[in-house]
Formats: structure tokens, C-alpha cells, sequence
């Protein structure tokens, strides 16, 4: 059985601030990613950028790690056992990274003046098969778009201003109950 996110999808509503919620997998979250979205999070941002005519200097740029958006799932759905074979779903969802800074460099400026999208669309599909689901029991999950974030030293000719965070999405976080 092949269940797509039409089953029930929740309003998704992008954010103007970095995911909170660490992607930790555990008995009860799993984590879906793309390993070329990370690759392509990796490299959208250079490890150090310079335009000579506005001054100011984005770098080390680290990983801080992966997180989501606990409070704000794409999908919602539960499934009513006995299932046999637990449910086989596709989750897709397209989200946008971003950016925040504390020297107000914004994505707008990002694009302008380093030529890097921070806020480009991407179409995230994972598939994810569930153990069976036994006589009246509910499986219920909820699925979250997963993101990579970094963070950035901002400096404005030579001297450190600030920090800033990007984030970018790069796969699923599915959290589940059996009840």
C-alpha cells in the first residue's frame, strides 16, 4: 500500500527563523535525506566570500547540524491496523532555506552580492516503508521538512560584526506512534 501526502496535509507556512528542533533519529523519529541535497547544501555557500565594494566579508562558514521545525509538519495521518505489511508512503513537500544575520546581511543581499539563491525552492521526496501494524492499533505520523544550518562570521572591512545562519532543505523527518 502506497500512501501519498494527499491523505491528510496540514498548512505549511515556511519560517523567518532557523529550525529549533535537533534531527536525532530514535525509536520514534526517523530521518529521510537526500544525500545530493547535502551535497548541494554543502557547496551553495562558499567557505569565505569577499565583494570588494561593499566591504564586507562572509566566512567561516560551519555546520551547526540538522534541525526541523517540531511545530510545523507538512503532513499529518494515521493508519488503523492489522496491516500485515506496514504502509509504504511517499512524503513530498517543497520548502525554502533562508537566512538570518545579525549585522543585517539578508537573503536579498546574499543574492545580490554573492550571486548564492538562500531562499530557492526545493522539492524534497523521500519514501519510507512502516513495520506492520498489528489488529487495533493506529499508526500515526507526523513528517517535517529536515534542513542542514550553518552559521557565518560577518565582517565589514576587516572588522567582526556579527554571525549569521543559513539554512537549507536536504530531506524528511518523520515522527510515529503505534497506540
Amino acid at each position: 500500500m502506497t500512501i501519498g501526502t494527499s491523505a491528510l496535509a496540514v498548512s505549511y507556512v515556511p519560517n523567518s527563523s532557523e529550525p529549533k528542533e535537533s534531527s536525532i533519529a530514535s525509536e520514534n523519529t526517523i530521518i529521510l535525506n537526500d544525500s545530493a541535497l547535502i551535497e548541494k547544501s554543502e557547496k551553495m555557500f562558499p567557505d569565505s566570500v569577499k565583494p570588494e565594494a561593499i566591504g564586507v566579508t562572509l566566512k567561516n562558514k560551519k555546520l551547526v547540524g540538522q534541525f526541523y521545525y517540531g511545530d510545523n509538519p507538512f503532513l499529518v495521518d494515521s493508519v488503523k491496523g492489522p496491516m500485515a505489511t506496514g504502509p509504504k508512503i511517499v512524503f513530498e513537500e517543497t520548502a525554502s532555506g533562508g537566512v538570518n544575520s545579525e549585522y543585517g546581511v539578508g537573503a536579498g543581499d546574499i543574492e545580490t552580492s554573492f550571486g548564492i539563491d538562500i531562499n530557492y525552492e526545493e522539492t524534497v521526496t523521500r519514501t519510507y516503508q512502516f513495520d506492520p501494524i498489528p489488529k487495533n492499533k493506529f499508526l500515526t505520523y507526523m513528517a517535517y521538512v529536515n534542513y542542514s544550518v550553518y552559521e557565518f562570521d560577518i565582517y565589514s572591512w576587516g572588522s567582526y560584526v556579527g554571525e549569521g545562519t543559513y539554512w537549507i532543505p536536504v530531506g524528511i523527518v518523520i515522527e510515529h506512534d503505534l497506540t
